[in-house]
C-alpha cells in the first residue's frame, strides 16, 4: 500500500504547525486543524471507556519490564543504561532538578509526543498504509526522534508500540499520555537514585 497520501494533506499540517508563533497556539484549536474544521477530538484528545483503567498500569508495568530487559540484554554486550540525560541529572541531584526532570519527562513531553506521534501521526499513517504499518513507522520515527540518546532507542520504539496499541484500542491519546508520564517519571526516580 502507497504511504502517499493527498498533495497538502500532512506535509501542510506540519509546516502550517511549525510555522505558528507560540503566542497563536495559546488558541483552540491549534491552526493546523482549522482548514478542515477540526477539533481536539481529531489528534486524540477525547475521553475513553473507564474500563481502560487497570490496563494503563498493565501497559505501563509491560513497558517497564520490557525496557529493563532491553537493557539487561544492552549489558551483556557492553552497552550501559546511562547517557548524555541520565548523567546530566546524575551530577546535578537537588530537588529542584528532579521536579524540572519529572515535569519535563513526565508530564509535557508525554502531552506534546503522544498528540503528535499518535494524535497526527500515526492517525495519518494509518490511513495510508494500516494499523501494522502504521505502528511500525511511527514507532520508528518516535525512536529517531529520541537520538542521540542512542542506548535507549530500541525502548522508544517498543514504547512507540505499546503507544500506539493504547490509541488504537482506545481511540484516545489520553491513556498513552498517562503511561508514558508515568513510566517516564519511574525512569526519572530510577535515574536519581542511582
Amino acid at each position: 500500500m502507497s504511504l502517499r497520501g493527498s498533495d497538502n494533506d500532512f506535509s501542510s499540517m506540519i509546516f502550517s504547525s511549525l510555522s505558528k508563533s507560540s503566542s497563536e497556539y495559546r488558541r483552540l484549536p491549534p491552526a493546523s486543524l482549522l482548514p478542515k474544521k477540526m477539533g481536539w477530538a481529531e489528534v486524540g484528545i477525547r475521553s475513553f471507556p473507564r474500563k481502560y483503567l487497570m490496563s494503563i498500569a498493565i501497559w505501563s508495568f509491560v513497558l517497564l519490564a520490557a525496557s529493563l530487559l532491553i537493557l539487561y540484554l544492552m549489558s551483556l554486550f557492553g552497552g550501559s543504561y546511562e547517557n548524555s540525560k541520565t548523567e546530566s541529572i546524575q551530577s546535578q541531584i537537588s530537588l529542584f532538578t528532579v521536579l524540572i526532570a519529572v515535569v519535563s519527562a513526565g508530564i509535557v513531553s508525554p502531552v506534546y509526543e503522544e498528540i503528535f506521534y499518535r494524535g497526527f501521526l500515526y492517525r495519518w499513517l494509518r490511513t495510508r498504509c494500516g494499523r501494522g504499518w502504521a505502528s511500525f513507522l511511527s514507532s520508528a520515527i518516535f525512536m529517531a526522534a529520541h537520538i542521540p540518546t542512542y542506548n535507549t532507542l530500541a525502548i522508544s520504539f517498543v514504547a512507540g508500540l505499546i503507544f500506539a496499541w493504547t490509541y488504537e484500542n482506545t481511540k484516545s491519546v489520553i491513556p498513552g499520555m498517562i503511561a508514558h508520564g508515568l513510566t517516564n517519571t519511574i525512569f526519572v526516580l530510577l535515574t536519581v537514585t542511582g
